[in-house]
This record gives structure tokens, sequence and C-alpha cells, in this order.
């Protein structure tokens, strides 16, 4: 993978590694996270909001008809944790967007709550972070 620093040259010579020529990539999964050329980590934050709508489901189906604790104490466990969101320096405000409205309605989904109900009110009431303080406070965002 070549990084590109600005405008870089438009043709960049091949790499060989022992007379055999490395192939290029525009990006590549390093430790799970997405690693692009250009370093935008759009791809990586949709990467997560997938998983994020994947264990959710799997919570939704599985543990229907537990307690709002236990719902509670399963979502902070297994939906608060994003790998590797602390390298996340270059995105869209879109993207972090759809990951936000996604972490909203995940929570609205496991506690079978309606979609108008106030994001920052559900959180507040079950004490769990909402996406902005849990996330955004030390990231740039670099596109509208």
């Amino acid at each position: 993978m070549v990084f590109r620093a600005g405008r870089g040259p438009e043709r960049i010579p091949g790499v060989f590694l022992e007379g055999n020529l490395l192939e290029r990539v525009e990006r590549f999964r390093y430790l799970g996270h997405v690693v692009t050329e250009d370093l935008n980590d759009n791809e990586d934050i949709e990467r997560e909001r997938r998983a994020l709508s994947v264990r959710c489901n799997m919570l939704a189906r599985r543990f229907a008809k537990c307690s709002e604790q236990v719902k509670v104490t399963l979502f902070r466990a297994y939906c608060l944790c994003f790998y590797s969101c602390q390298l996340w320096t270059k995105y869209t405000r879109r993207a972090i967007n759809n990951i936000r409205v996604q972490y909203n309605d995940v929570y609205r989904i496991l506690m079978k709550l309606p979609r108008y109900c106030s994001a920052s009110g559900m959180f507040a009431v079950a004490r769990v972070p909402d996406f902005l303080r849990k996330f955004l406070v030390p990231f740039a965002i670099i596109e509208k």
C-alpha cells in the first residue's frame, strides 16, 4: 500500500522483494482495522456500524424476554466497545452520523422503545453514555 501525501505522483514504480513484484492495494485490514491509501476512516466506521447491527440483532433475538436491567448490562458489554475507534481521525460527517444513528437505534431495538423517543433521554434514564460523549470528544471531522 502506498500512502499519498497531498498530490503525490500519478505513477508509482513497482516495489520488488527478492525479485517478486509486490501487489499494490488500496485498502488493507490490519488487526481488524481497515486502512486505506488516503488514510480515510469512513470504511472502518462502516465496518464497525455493520458489526454493531449484527451484535444488536443477536442480543434482541436471544434476550427479548429479559429484564431492562439485564438488557442494559448486555448493551454495555456488547455495544459500547468499538474496537479501534480511537484510531478514527479522518472521516466525513455522514459516516459518523450513520454510526451514531445506528447506535441510538440499537438501544431502541434492544429496549423495545419507539423510534421517536429522545435518544439523550433514554440514555440518561439508563445511565448509559450517548454516542457523542462516548466516542466523539477527541475526534475531528474532515468533511461535511
